[in-house]
């Protein structure tokens, strides 16, 4: 799956997008990624809440998620462990509040990543390469073996 994700990442889009996963309620977050993913030749699926990311995201299961700090649910840490456990892919926390005790917070978690809301586009690019390419080398050592 994720060398999938490398090779659209590295020749632009396919007959076959790559689908991001999205947990959140902000409703300027998703205007944004829609564009962004949209242009970048991705796919999203939409969730308000972890509970229903993880109920209605079982067929159809993203390559990576976006999840925002304030989902009504569940505290920020348990449900990065929830959607961790869920879906073996990269999970970027959107917060507001952006430091290194966070970063090392969501690291500690099983998160990849923060990106700073509200969302700007260069970032939301930089985060989707960022764990494009993790997940690329994951996969190529994992194969390797």
């Amino acid at each position: 799956m994720w060398h999938f994700l490398g090779a659209l990442m590295a020749h632009g889009k396919s007959a076959y997008p790559a689908t991001i996963g999205v947990v959140t309620q902000r409703d300027q977050d998703r205007r944004l990624l829609r564009e962004v993913c949209q242009r970048e030749g991705f796919d999203l699926l939409w969730a308000g809440s972890c509970e229903e990311a993880i109920s209605a995201w079982v067929r159809r299961r993203p390559v990576m998620i976006l999840c925002d700090r304030d989902i009504p649910d569940l505290e920020w840490r348990g449900a990065i462990r929830k959607l961790s456990a869920a879906f073996p892919v990269c999970v970027i926390l959107t917060s507001p509040v952006v430091d290194d005790y966070l970063s090392i917070e969501v690291a500690r978690c099983g998160g990849f990543d923060v990106l700073p809301t509200p969302l700007r586009d260069e970032h939301v690019v930089r985060a989707i390469k960022l764990a494009s390419s993790y997940s690329n080398s994951l996969s190529a050592r994992t194969l390797g073996s």
